[in-house]
């Protein structure tokens, strides 16, 4: 497998994401309208602040102790007041359902209020500037994230360190199939929000909204993809919380508590290899605003511009279609008290689309995605809405991009071993992304000049030695690309096989009797077996080993060649095989030659079937042997055969074939045939036997085992 690994470098001087106020001027209601405020709003006096016990969000109660001021509160009013740590660090806005006293204390039931409950006429603005100073908290929610400001910095640096934003197997440790960002960016976040409530007599309280936060991005962000991976992955970063901004109406408290997540997303599906960088500057603001007696309407706007350079583009395969979109983001919430408020979720982003072959390739877009929400029970608001989804083709191929060529995509492989005299396979695999996959190219060697294959890419080398393969490869446009790869073209010796003499074998002197059997391979000749003529016999002490016209000693089917060895003693037989390029290999066998019996046994030999051969089920089985007798002329034969492998000596079996033979030499060949042999297996097992008599002795029976296997008609 390739390695797999994505780098997301988000450069720490070029990435810089600010939230600022781009307020819409909407006006705050009638200036002379003056603040009204029902008998039914209870804000908690300072007494009552500092006798408060407990207070459980989730079910509403509240328990205070003897010194709270509440002889005259009952359900139905209204209770509020502005932050009250470590009970109540963002205030709270609740509607009495019931006061019991308990023991000393006064437990009060509630719920969530309404503001038009709390506050009857009204207007409340807040335009705030959100900077490190303020910050309550901070979380660094990613290994690799830190806060790089102070409190006396003008607005937030956010520091990546090898963040690993995405793990194929979990595993961090293996690094090829990551999603990792480095660099640093920067926050000046501004909250701006605005209303009003105007009373209308007998009891209706229309109210107005007007909420916005702003988004000014620089970004520059370089992307490296090698992983064949359908990803979608969103990871926080960074959570910051802010210190509560109380505002007032009238003697009423206002609480807003902003929260910030800061996010990198990354989405996409890539088949290739592939790196890119992407500048892109955005101005946005994401708002709504609710006149008087009207609904919300979306108010957001949002331009951005970019520029692109693609600096490469690897495939392995054509038909490629894909698409990469990293980004980074913000959800910025607003909390009402202790509720939830407004929400607004932006993302800026760069995304890479291609298809291979194309024209153009690749594009590439710069974008912004945007939503807000409004779901505020304490005001009264259920609105939310994608306020931009868009995105600008800021760079895209021109003109033709070369084509690509490594000598990974070099067949026979960049250091790899072949054989003289052997057919070696070419190929290739060179990449374009207007066309494709490039197969066909000119190929060359520094040894053996231009390299010209056959019709199916081979192409034999006839010399040793080093090479250095070069390639060029060339697109419908005419543009080139090329490598090199460097083989090691071997000559393996030949390899020499001494069948006879065994050290079993009885030989004797005097006679032409049959001694010699062996035969030469080589891996760098046609076929694997050398010329006849490079392997030869030699026997000390014996003038005449050359086998006859007919015996090929480089055919391990080659039958026994007779030797007339002089006299009874040891002799020592050598086979030995040389290539044509000078390379030998030798087998030596020492032997002890009898003396002539006075009356012979006859002595028979297998010739074929050679082991280990195996047939079809009826499928025809040459037979093949020598019979050796030097005082006898008229012999008789018999061929046995049985369904086992027969260890012991034998024969044993049926007769499949026999014959006589009439000699006019020490040593006869004979020659049949059989067609009945029956399988229903996989290599079934069978002997074969060969015993030969002249009419007073018999000969010991010669065997060889052989196979059948049964083929389905």
């Amino acid at each position: 497998m390739r390695r797999k690994r994505w780098v997301l470098l988000l450069l720490a001087a070029l990435l810089a994401t600010v939230l600022v106020a781009c307020g819409t001027g909407a006006p705050p209601g009638p200036a002379e309208s003056p603040v009204i405020i029902p008998d039914t709003t209870k804000v908690l006096s300072d007494t009552s602040r500092t006798s408060l016990q407990s207070y459980d969000p989730a079910t509403g109660e509240l328990r205070f102790g003897p010194q709270a001021d509440f002889a005259t509160l009952k359900a139905g009013d209204v209770l509020v007041t502005q932050p009250l740590p470590p009970l109540a660090p963002y205030g709270f806005l609740r509607k009495v359902v019931s006061v019991s006293t308990v023991g000393s204390e006064t437990v009060v039931q509630t719920v969530p209020a309404k503001l038009t409950e709390a506050v009857y006429q009204g207007n409340f603005q807040v335009s705030q500037a959100l900077t490190p100073v303020m910050l309550s908290g901070f979380s660094a929610m990613t290994q690799g994230v830190s806060l790089q400001s102070t409190a006396l910095s003008p607005q937030f640096t956010i520091g990546m360190n090898n963040v690993i934003l995405y793990d194929a197997d979990g595993n961090h440790a293996t690094t090829g199939d990551q999603i990792v960002a480095s660099g640093s960016f920067t926050l000046d976040p501004v909250l701006n929000v605005s209303g009003g409530i105007h009373y209308k007599f007998p009891a209706s309280f229309p109210m107005r909204f007007h909420f916005e936060i702003g988004l000014q991005q620089h970004a520059q962000i370089a992307v490296t993809a090698d992983l064949q991976k359908q990803i979608k992955k969103e990871i926080q970063l960074a959570s910051m919380s802010f210190s509560a901004i109380t505002v007032w109406i009238g003697p009423v408290p206002l609480v807003f508590v902003p929260k910030l997540v800061v996010v990198a997303d990354f989405n996409g599906k890539v088949s290739a290899r592939l790196t890119f960088t992407a500048s892109e500057d955005l101005k946005l603001v994401a708002g709504t605003d609710k006149p008087y007696g009207q609904g919300f309407h979306d108010i957001s706007r949002a331009s951005l511009t970019g520029t692109s350079n693609a600096a490469s583009l690897h495939f392995d395969y054509p038909g490629l279609t894909f698409s990469m979109q990293p980004s980074i983001g913000a959800r910025f919430q607003v909390l009402l008290y202790d509720l939830v408020g407004p929400q607004a979720s932006l993302d800026a982003y760069v995304r890479f689309d291609g298809h291979i072959p194309g024209d153009p390739a690749w594009q590439v877009f710069a974008g912004v995605k945007g939503k807000l929400g409004l779901h505020v029970a304490v005001i009264d608001a259920n609105w939310d809405k994608t306020i931009f989804d868009k995105s600008v083709l800021i760079a895209q191929e021109t003109g033709n991009t070369p084509p690509e060529l490594a000598p990974s995509d070099v067949q026979p492989s960049d250091g790899s071993s072949v054989q003289i005299g052997v057919p070696v396979q070419f190929g290739l695999g060179g990449r374009d992304v207007e066309d494709g996959l490039i197969t066909k190219g000119t190929w060359s060697s520094d040894v053996d000049g231009p390299i010209t294959l056959d019709t199916n890419n081979f192409y034999t080398f006839h010399s040793p030695g080093d090479r250095v393969i070069s390639v060029t490869v060339k697109d419908s446009a005419g543009a080139t690309a090329a490598t090199h790869i460097t083989i090691h073209v071997l000559n393996t010796p030949p390899v020499a096989t001494l069948v006879h003499p065994t050290g079993n074998d009885q030989i004797y002197a005097g006679v032409a009797w049959p001694t010699l059997q062996g035969f030469a391979t080589d891996a760098n000749e046609p076929g694997g077996t050398l010329d006849c003529a490079r392997v030869k016999w030699t026997v000390p002490g014996v003038t005449s080993p050359t086998p006859p016209a007919d015996v090929c000693l480089a055919d391990p089917s080659s039958p026994m060649q007779q030797v007339t060895f002089p006299s009874a003693g040891s002799y020592e037989v050598t086979l030995t095989a040389t290539d044509p390029q000078g390379k030998t290999d030798s087998k030596k066998r020492t032997i002890n030659v009898l003396a002539a019996p006075t009356v012979w046994t006859p002595s028979v030999y297998i010739n074929a079937p050679a082991p280990p051969a195996s047939y079809g089920d009826s499928q025809q089985v040459t037979l093949k042997g020598t019979i050796t007798d030097p005082d006898s002329n008229d012999l008789t034969y018999s061929w046995y055969l049985t369904d086992t492998y027969d260890l012991g000596a034998g024969p044993a079996g049926i007769v499949i074939a026999s014959g006589s033979k009439t000699k006019s030499s020490p040593s006869v060949t004979v020659n049949d045939s059989y067609a009945g042999l029956g399988c229903s297996g996989v290599n079934d097992p069978y002997t074969l036997y060969l015993v030969a008599s002249d009419g007073t002795h018999t000969s010991q029976a010669a065997k060889v085992h052989i196979t059948c296997t049964f083929i389905p008609r």
